[in-house]
């Protein structure tokens, strides 16, 4: 490891690790929440008890979301067209929604 932070609220640990992922653990019960791939992090901080900044080891930092609903509205976002009925089908996306449905969530 080669950073960690511990959430505000204490009940999560962030790791950084050399093998290229930060890690996202429940203090309470040891489990892994969340590995997210970061190239090269070293270290990491808390910016609320669900957004991290991570930098890696030339300097450069991100912020991520452990947030679902954050993370589901930044894609529905950046979508310029609606599923085909393949995609649908491959990502197992039933009832298969119009992008203009997909907006109005």
């Amino acid at each position: 490891t080669r950073g960690h932070a511990i959430s505000p609220d204490g009940s999560m640990l962030m790791t950084a690790s050399s093998d290229g992922y930060v890690r996202v653990w429940d203090m309470g019960s040891g489990e892994e929440l969340a590995r997210i791939p970061v190239p090269d992090p070293s270290d990491g901080h808390w910016l609320d008890d669900t957004h991290i900044v991570v930098g890696n080891t030339q300097g450069l930092w991100t912020t991520l979301t452990l947030d679902l609903d954050e993370l589901i509205d930044l894609a529905v976002s950046r979508l310029t067209r609606s599923f085909t009925p393949e995609e649908c089908e491959v990502y197992r996306i039933n009832p298969c929604p119009e992008l203009d449905e997909i907006r109005t969530r």
